[in-house]
């Protein structure tokens, strides 16, 4: 009896080991798959819509982050840490380029000492969360440039639209 008992205590253990394994398993290649996708699609401009954003409405359907969720908690960890230097560092986040034209960062987007009449989202992996009476999403990777066609929607936009208008990446 104690040799069978500590032969289902030995299998269950494996198994347990087995299946944390195998979970760790897919978690990394789940991982590497993402991340070969978004290094790959970021040297590739006809694939910046893989992160899914609308460009309308700037929203990411649930289902894409759950995908791609990887990548998105290696950008938000990149997103505090950056503005927590911001904020050691006493920078702004935001500075007036022309009259009512302003360039920032994600973070403008909704400061509430701002009341943003038009944005101009230039990320294609971050979720619009401010609030603005008019919106233009120029999908691009972060460190990318727009296309040629992009920047001349961006300047009809900006002159089109009442101020203040804020240009933001990530």
């Amino acid at each position: 009896m104690a040799v069978v008992l500590k032969q289902v205590l030995v299998s269950l253990l494996l198994s347990y080991t087995f299946s944390r394994m195998f979970a760790s398993a897919v978690v990394v290649l789940w991982t590497l798959a993402v991340s070969f996708i978004v290094i790959y699609g970021s040297f590739n401009t006809c694939w910046v819509h893989i992160p899914g954003k609308d460009p309308s409405t700037g929203r990411i359907p649930f289902m894409r982050v759950a995908i791609f969720l990887p990548y998105y908690c290696a950008v938000c960890l990149l997103m505090i840490g950056g503005k927590l230097i911001q904020v050691l560092r006493s920078w702004k986040s935001v500075d007036e380029v022309l009259p009512g034209i302003y360039l920032g960062d994600f973070y403008s987007s909704f400061q509430s000492n701002f009341k943003w009449v038009g944005i101009v989202d230039l990320t294609n992996e971050l979720p619009r969360l401010g609030n603005s009476k008019h919106y233009l999403n120029i999908q691009s990777w972060d460190g990318c440039p727009p296309t040629a066609d992009s920047i001349e929607r961006a300047v009809n936009f900006i002159t089109t639209c009442e101020k203040p208008v804020l240009i933001h990446c990530a």
